[in-house]
């Protein structure tokens, strides 16, 4: 049998073998066109081969590196101290049980207190602005959370009234034109929005690394009292932070001067 018979014969079944391998070699091409890996692989092996020539730190570097943390975590912690404020005993409620009972006592000592050394030197406290109350709210807190951080604007506040008749004292008694400090008009402890108002995790992003409470007060009084307190503020082993302060002489008594301040106490969030 020769190729024309072959062909003649089968001619349709070769003719189906040829269009088969030209579809198959068409979509071969196609796909290896779209999907072809060569170059990725390539690129792979390429940075195999960057990594295992790169340098590497070896254990003396290691060891450095770890020294060079621990030094800063160091300065970090003693920065964080310095700034912290730093809550005196009868103002936490660690170690006192049910907060409430505490709450009640030390607010009721300290207003008592320090009325009696306003009364001693002739110091006027405003009943109808915060400042008899030393700035706690009027409604007491029942929250332990928002109890604690009112004890410490109450700590706050309390060492603020300290230097205040301490400047008044030190400017009379240095200077007799002196007229020391008439009066504290207004005093309102702010213990923060973000007490207790959301989830602890989201107080924690939004906080930073400090959460902040805060005491707000006016005082009228004169120059050399005034320059004493905020010495007395800014020096010593417990210096206040002063977040804001204004001065000005009010229309109706020209030698005194109307000061408007806020002090903050800078508080750790939990956990760091």
């Amino acid at each position: 049998m020769d190729l024309n018979d072959i062909w003649q014969e089968h001619k349709r079944f070769i003719l189906s073998l040829a269009i088969g391998a030209i579809a198959f070699l068409v979509g071969y091409m196609v796909i290896t066109g779209q999907f072809d890996t060569t170059g990725l692989e390539r690129r792979i092996q390429n940075a195999k081969s960057m990594i295992r020539k790169a340098d590497r730190y070896d254990r003396s570097a290691r060891q450095e590196f770890a020294q060079a943390r621990e030094k800063l975590e160091q300065r970090y912690r003693q920065g964080r101290n310095k700034v912290a404020f730093k809550v005196r005993e009868p103002f936490s409620l660690q170690g006192k049980g049910d907060p409430r009972p505490h709450y009640f006592l030390v607010t009721e000592q300290v207003k008592s207190r320090v009325r009696a050394e306003c009364n001693r030197s002739d110091v006027r406290l405003d009943d109808t602005r915060g400042a008899a109350s030393l700035g706690l709210p009027q409604a007491s807190p029942t929250d332990k959370e928002q109890i604690e951080r009112t004890l410490v604007g109450l700590d706050l506040a309390d060492r603020m009234m300290t230097r205040l008749l301490a400047a008044d004292a030190e400017a009379v008694s240095r200077n007799r034109q002196a007229r020391g400090l008439r009066e504290v008009s207004r005093m309102a402890i702010d213990i923060g929005t973000l007490a207790s108002s959301q989830p602890r995790q989201g107080r924690r992003q939004e906080a930073g690394l400090f959460d902040k409470v805060r005491v707000q007060a006016r005082f009228l009084a004169d120059s050399h009292t005034v320059k004493a307190f905020l010495q007395r503020v800014v020096q010593g082993e417990n210096p206040i932070q002063v977040e804001e302060f204004t001065a000005g002489f009010p229309r109706e008594e020209q030698k005194m001067l109307l000061v408007d301040l806020t002090l903050c106490a800078p508080l750790m969030r939990e956990g760091e």
